[in-house]
């Protein structure tokens, strides 16, 4: 802006009644006023003395020629002088009161952004700087008038400005000047100097003798500096996290490409991050899982949901390790989708334990299922487990027809709740008898006489009790039979098998096998009958 409008914009005052009305501002209608007033009225009164003197000379009889003559006069001498000194500068006093109010609601467009604005000269002097720029750069309003912008910048910042209006006054490129908006350093009349954002334009000349004009405009972006920061810190923070933890890590953007893959990743894989990125992953997959991986991972990113897969991947020495993968999508503070991220955990240890469980577990059923004796397994009082001996000792066909069956049902009705509370406190730890004859029932209504022996342990990883079951209907039938005492019919001793084999032990009279086993003693005398004899054989007549 030229200076002399600049003077007027700092006189600049709000318009007036009459102004909005007319549509020229109250101090025009009042210069024009004031001005041209008294031109128009000498005009006319020298117009008319002109006029009727000329008239009196021409010395005209008629009264209405001469009344003509006067008109026509006025009107040659008065419109002319009338144009000349009346209408022009009524017109440049309006035009340049017009451009007055233009240039005042510029200027109030520009205190009221919130940006610092300053125009300065070719030599960079201040022709005007905004209310925002003298806060931001903590002078009093008004005080930056007039003054040099390099006394109010850094010192780099003269050589730059030099030599960029040197550049365009040459018309070639330049750094600064006409380059959009750039980040740089601007200091406060403290001293302090602070990061902005300066864009500086050059400002078209008014005339071909007017100098170019510049303007600059600074944003203070300290606060934005600080985020940035922060988010860099929290960006290294989590790289540095995601690198030291013991698991793979990655994130991909919103279509599915990867694109971060932590230190954990590359190390598994022995390949650069570069030749990781985007799909570069998937050609480690194994061929088995391949197409189902990707199939999974695609319809993730379709539905836009958490996922879980697990699939076989190459490790760097060419085997194929089982990985644990979880991603879920990420959002941003617009709820939009801001891409995914996942964590990978090699699990084939834990499948190959898994494995070797499941393995140890058949072999285990089939050991179970080919005892002679019964055995079943008992948890949260249902039958869980069940070979075929403890099927058909119970009165089944096949195990199948009695899992999940509450084995109370199985025992004899006056024997069941001891059994229960055995039970009970077996689960619970406490020390209980581990065998016990008790009498089962049978799926015909029948009873068995049975011993049960029962250990704690655990199936499908929660307590149980595993249980072997013994018919003992045979044994007891030996038992009996053992205790039978073999007495000779015709000599009525006793076999003594206490100290030999079963079967070849002495005979003994009874009254020594007695002796030999009790603690009662004996008195020797005849029964009648054998009393009787003896007389007979021994006293013949007495």
């Amino acid at each position: 802006m030229p200076v002399r409008v600049q003077k007027e914009l700092m006189i600049a005052r709000p318009p007036s009644q009459r102004e909005a009305h007319t549509g020229l501002p109250s101090n025009a209608a009042g210069t024009i006023t004031r001005t041209l007033l008294w031109k128009i009225l000498a005009i006319v009164f020298l117009t008319v003395t002109a006029s009727s003197f000329l008239a009196d000379l021409l010395h005209f009889e008629s009264y209405l020629l001469a009344s003509l003559s006067t008109a026509l006069l006025c009107a040659l001498i008065s419109l002319p002088l009338v144009f000349i000194e009346v209408v022009l500068p009524a017109v440049r006093i309006i035009t340049e009161e017009a451009t007055r109010g233009t240039e005042r609601r510029i200027e109030a467009i520009l205190e009221s952004v919130s940006d610092g604005i300053i125009i300065s000269t070719l030599e960079g002097r201040i022709l005007f700087a905004n209310r925002a720029m003298h806060q931001l750069l903590d002078h009093p309003q008004g005080s930056m008038r007039g003054k040099l912008t390099a006394d109010l910048s850094p010192k780099s910042y003269a050589a730059l400005r030099a030599a960029d209006v040197a550049a365009f006054l040459a018309g070639e490129s330049c750094t600064l000047l006409n380059q959009g908006s750039r980040e740089g350093t601007a200091i406060r009349s403290t001293g302090e100097e602070f990061p902005v954002d300066v864009t500086w334009n050059s400002l078209p000349a008014l005339g071909p003798s007017e100098k170019p004009q510049f303007v600059a405009i600074l944003r203070e972006i300290t606060a934005r500096k600080r985020r940035e920061a922060a988010l860099r810190e929290s960006e290294a923070l989590f790289r540095t996290l995601a690198d030291m933890a013991p698991a793979y890590i990655w994130m991909a953007d919103a279509d599915g490409y990867l694109n971060y893959l932590n230190k954990g990743w590359l190390d598994f894989r022995g390949r650069t991050l570069e030749q990781e990125l985007n799909f570069g992953w998937a050609e480690g997959l194994h061929p088995e899982d391949y197409q189902r991986c990707l199939d999974t991972f695609e319809q993730t990113v379709k539905t836009r949901t958490p996922y879980e897969m697990e699939y076989r991947m190459r490790r760097h020495d060419g085997e194929f390790r089982w990985l644990l993968d979880r991603g879920v999508p990420l959002w941003d503070a617009e709820r939009k989708l801001a891409g995914f991220v996942g964590l990978c955990v090699d699990v084939t240890v834990r499948k190959q334990a898994v494995d070797a469980l499941r393995a140890s577990e058949r072999r285990f059923r089939e050991l179970l299922e080919g005892l002679p004796v019964a055995v079943r397994i008992v948890q949260d009082d249902k039958l869980v487990f069940a070979n075929l001996a403890d099927a058909h000792l119970h009165g089944y066909s096949r195990p199948e027809q009695e899992l999940g069956l509450d084995p109370a049902e199985q025992v004899a009705p006056a024997e069941s709740l001891k059994l229960a509370e055995l039970h009970r406190r077996r689960m619970a730890g406490e020390s209980v008898p581990r065998r016990m004859e008790v009498r089962r029932r049978r799926r015909d209504g029948s009873e068995v006489l049975t011993e049960i022996e029962a250990e704690r342990t655990f199936f499908d990883g929660r307590p149980a009790s595993l249980v072997v079951i013994r018919d003992l209907t045979d044994r007891k039938r030996v038992e009996v039979y053992e205790k039978l005492l073999p007495v000779c019919c015709v000599c009525g001793k006793i076999r003594n098998d206490d100290c030999g084999q079963q079967g070849a032990g002495d005979w003994q009279r009874l009254d020594q096998y007695l002796t030999r086993h009790s603690d009662a003693e004996f008195s020797h005398t005849f029964c009648p009958d054998c009393f009787h004899d003896y007389k007979q054989k021994n006293l013949p007549g007495r």
